[in-house]
């Protein structure tokens, strides 16, 4: 006869689950932070590219042929 114990039936202190909870609140803080840093720089980058001077000289011709008005 073999005798199974999950994780869930073995009792945990209060301080063993605060301090895990404090673990994952510090990694998902992290990963968060990451994730807004990225997307940050996206929007710099984009905005960056729809700036340039050359994008802009590429994309007039276009502007003319669709919109008269434009030019």
């Amino acid at each position: 006869m073999s005798i199974s114990l999950k994780a869930s039936s073995i009792p945990q202190s209060p301080v063993r689950n605060h301090r895990i909870q404090q673990k994952r609140q510090v990694f998902l803080g992290s990963y968060l932070d990451y994730i807004n840093q990225m997307l940050l720089e996206e929007d710099m980058d984009y905005d960056m590219l729809q700036t340039h001077p050359y994008l802009k000289a590429t994309e007039k011709p276009f502007y003319e042929s669709a919109i008269p008005s434009f030019a």
